[in-house]
């Protein structure tokens, strides 16, 4: 039983008070009870209050077995995390009125109305600061943060957290919101800019650079909660993954969206990274109404909307409408494209098309085709939408401005011929790289009333839209950047004004914007939905073929996206790489991925480890055959340009590995050990690349079953030294990937991959692991000295010699620039 219950009430406060909820929330916020015991913070530092009141660090990560009374404990804990933090952060003493208050039941409970103006207290008393001094509290800040945050995630991991789901929810959300606030008060010591969102973030100090996780066990109660609500699993699992706990609880108090697909094949699963997640979401209770249309969904894709591309209808903006078609004159249309022009419908009382290039404004439209602005039969849509959609381009400029033009793929992109067609994707990146603005039109996003919400709110609304979730949208987002805009119901608005929405003429005339604005973006920038939209514009400056890290910053973007036809992923990526266009499109659709690779000037070396489904043509086998169903790119530290050589025979890269003696037609464990000269152990696990699922540890390998045939030797190739591995904590693993190699040219080795895998340096041993580490022992104090350097490894635990596994044998390092051949 937790010690501490949330309690729920019908009306006002938030889960943290000092942040906003929807207009309308679908469910009553959390009280959290105040509960008194002993004496007030005394003041002093806060990493040591625990030693100071007789608590050893036992009776902190496992507070349920401290001896301690549960009001005692209750009572700690929220005297150290809330008064404790707060003092010591902002250096005054906290009083109990800041941080209590009577509900309507006359129950005290703990409230962060006033967490905003002591932020702005701390903001003015560090603003006028040294730069030394500030740096000095920072540093002080951000251990104490630390200190919580590990505190937290100990608790999660272990569950042995005294308190519910939901008072966790609440002190992440406490956690998340500090972190924000220090971040604010302290980019001043850098000279940075509190309202842009495009932060260099090279110029960041190193003491305001860390990337601090929450923990949250709350998360699990928000999933279920909103699985219940008739939420889609895919959204569900898709918001826990890219939003902080605030944005998470923000969303969950929303309507769910109406969101709609035509086809989902291609949805990513490249956020699906740890297996807690997973479960959490797989083990959702959903609605079981028969007006949920989500029940068939899986944690990764939406099933509820899909239809054959052939039963497509074209819609009207109004279902009782019946107006005809306009359509373009295709001729025209053709013309412009073969010049390599851009074309856009000119509206007066009749479609003219017109060549923009180069000097007259148009407007481009963001949409999505199961909203029914598409048309995969005929370049024409109904007369009512081709008047609405002028209309709203109309209204983004001044009446004295005319008739601003506009292109939207469905008259502008020719159905017939190929060729004209080809044209027109290959002059994508520049068709809205061109534009004065982008309009997105989506159906979920118009039906919304602006006028009252708030900007996080909106900028919710955004990321949960169906826009949000396609795979062309996402080069349109990039090519538009600060041009982007949104129709709503009401108005339009570009990002810019959305970002910046709660700044108002009495701030801009205000002596201190900064210190005021700063305030006002802290709600949304604590719910992560900020960043989730703008979608790391940071990485903007390397998305190009020429940098080696183009390609992992665009498949960081891509997660839950989905496309129709899984050949336009290839068009999509090219466009935005700004690759040859007319290549990939001149290849049949089953080779255009492959052609993609080809066309890569610079291809990042720690492309082999990249998990998840790969291309089937010999040279080619290292290669991901779609970035929308698999892990992402998560390291930042690329190697320089020109590392990674395409060849025939596959991607030559360099990187340290192990040579694994083995005997050939011998099955390997999935888990295997590996122990160096040091005797230092390593757990190797292997990974099923397609499913991204650890293989059961006693499941068999047979690499030998690879082509071609022959006398062939297995080896290990590790993104880093296995010295490297766990220098962060035991629970850090390296990428690596098991290979079978079938052949030497001069020194490099040409291999075949037999499965990814991690790597994890042992700090704790079991029975069976000591048991395995002393025969390796004896076995290694057996080899001569002068051949010592190698070492032992054995994927059977049981050291059964005769059951056609890998019993105990010799290993040895390779150099950590080893070249490698890579198929």
């Amino acid at each position: 039983m937790p010690l501490l219950p949330a309690v729920f009430i019908p009306s006002g406060g938030t889960p943290v008070d000092h942040l906003p909820l929807p207009r309308n929330p679908t469910h009553p916020p959390i009280e959290i009870p105040y509960i008194k015991e002993g004496e007030e913070y005394d003041g002093g530092p806060f990493i040591t209050f625990p030693s100071r009141r007789g608590w050893t660090e036992k009776d902190i990560c496992d507070p349920k077995n401290s001896g301690k009374t549960a009001r005692e404990t209750v009572a700690f804990f929220q005297t150290w995390f809330f008064w404790g933090l707060l003092t010591d952060i902002l250096r005054v003493p906290v009083r109990e009125l800041d941080l209590v208050r009577e509900n309507k039941c006359g129950q005290k409970v703990i409230t962060t109305f006033r967490l905003p103006q002591l932020i702005l207290k701390w903001y003015d008393r560090e603003r006028y600061l040294s730069r030394k001094a500030q740096e000095k509290y920072a540093m002080r800040v951000d251990k104490n943060l630390w200190r919580l945050s590990n505190i937290l995630s100990w608790w999660a991991l272990h569950r042995t957290a005294p308190f519910d789901q939901w008072t966790a929810l609440y002190l992440a959300v406490f956690g998340e919101y500090i972190q924000s606030g220090y971040r604010i008060v302290y980019q001043k010591a850098g000279g940075l800019p509190f309202l842009g969102t495009e932060t260099d973030l090279s110029t960041v100090p190193f003491w305001l650079s860390a990337n601090r996780q929450w923990a949250n066990s709350g998360r699990k109660a928000i999933n279920e909660r909103m699985a219940a609500d008739g939420w889609c699993r895919s959204d569900i699992q898709r918001l826990t993954s890219t939003l902080l706990s605030y944005g998470l609880f923000f969303a969950s108090m929303l309507e769910p969206p109406g969101y709609e697909s035509t086809a989902q094949d291609c949805v990513s699963k490249s956020y699906a990274n740890s297996t807690g997640l997973n479960e959490t979401v797989k083990g959702c209770h959903l609605n079981t109404s028969p007006n949920n249309m989500h029940q068939q969904c899986s944690e990764f894709s939406c099933s509820a909307y899909e239809r054959d591309k052939n039963e497509y209808k074209t819609k009207h903006a109004s279902k009782f409408c019946t107006c005809v078609h306009r359509t373009v004159c295709v001729p025209e249309l053709v013309r412009i494209l073969e010049k390599g022009q851009i074309p856009a419908i000119h509206l007066q009382d009749s479609i003219q098309v017109l060549s923009v290039m180069p000097t007259i404004r148009y407007v481009a439209i963001s949409h999505v085709w199961s909203d029914g602005l598409g048309n995969p039969n005929a370049n024409t849509l109904p007369d009512c939408q081709v008047e609405s959609i002028a209309r709203f381009v109309s209204n983004l400029y001044h009446p004295l401005e005319g008739i601003i033009p506009f292109w939207i793929d469905t008259l502008c992109c020719p159905v017939e011929p190929y060729s004209a067609r080809a044209q027109a994707i290959s002059l994508m990146r520049k068709t809205y790289q061109g534009a004065d603005k982008v309009l997105v039109i989506d159906s979920y996003l118009q039906a919304q009333s602006i006028s009252l919400l708030s900007t996080t709110e909106i900028l919710m609304m955004i990321h949960c839209s169906k826009w949000n979730r396609r795979l062309w949208t996402l080069q349109e987002q990039i090519f538009a950047r600060k041009r982007l805009c949104f129709q709503f119901k009401d108005v339009s608005l570009c990002l810019d004004d959305i970002i910046l929405g709660e700044v108002t003429p009495d701030m801009v005339l205000s002596e201190d914007l900064d210190r005021v604005a700063a305030i006002q973006q802290l709600s949304h920038g604590t719910s992560g939905v900020t960043k989730a939209v703008w979608a790391d514009y940071a990485i903007l400056s390397i998305i190009d073929a020429s940098s080696t890290g183009a390609i992992a910053a665009i498949q960081r973007m891509l997660p839950f996206r989905a496309t129709t036809r899984a050949s336009d992923e290839a068009l999509c990526l090219g466009s935005l790489l700004n690759l040859d266009m007319k290549r990939i499109l001149s290849v049949p659709e089953a080779e255009r991925m492959e052609t993609l690779w080809s066309e890569m000037p610079n291809i990042p070396p720690n492309m082999i480890f990249w998990i998840g489904p790969k291309l089937q043509k010999k040279g080619f086998r290292w290669a991901p055959s779609t970035f929308l169903n698999g892990r992402d790119l998560h390291h930042f530290d690329f190697a320089e340009a020109g590392t990674a050589k395409l060849t025939p025979r596959g991607l030559k890269v360099r990187y340290p590995g192990w040579m694994l003696g083995c005997q050939q037609g011998l099955q390997v464990q999935a888990q295997f050990r590996i122990m160096d000269t040091s005797e230092t152990l390593y757990m190797i696990s292997c990974i099923n690349g397609a499913s991204r699922e650890y293989l059961p540890p006693d499941g068999s390998l047979d690499p030998w079953s690879l082509e071609p045939p022959g006398q062939s030797t297995l080896y290990l190739i590790l993104q880093f030294d296995l010295d490297e591995a766990g220098n962060y904590g035991s629970k850090v693993c390296n990428d690596a990937i098991l290979v079978l190699a079938y052949g030497i040219d001069q020194e490099t080795v040409l291999v075949r991959s037999v499965c990814p895998a991690t790597v994890r340096k042992l700090e704790y041993e079991d029975e069976a692991t000591q048991s395995w580490r002393n025969s390796a022992r004896s076995l290694l104090n057996s080899i001569e000295p002068h051949i010592r350097r190698m070492g032992l490894w054995s994927s059977s635990p049981t050291f059964q010699s005769n059951s056609g596994i890998v019993d105990l044998m010799g290993c040895s390092a390779l150099t950590k620039d080893h070249p490698w051949c890579v198929d």
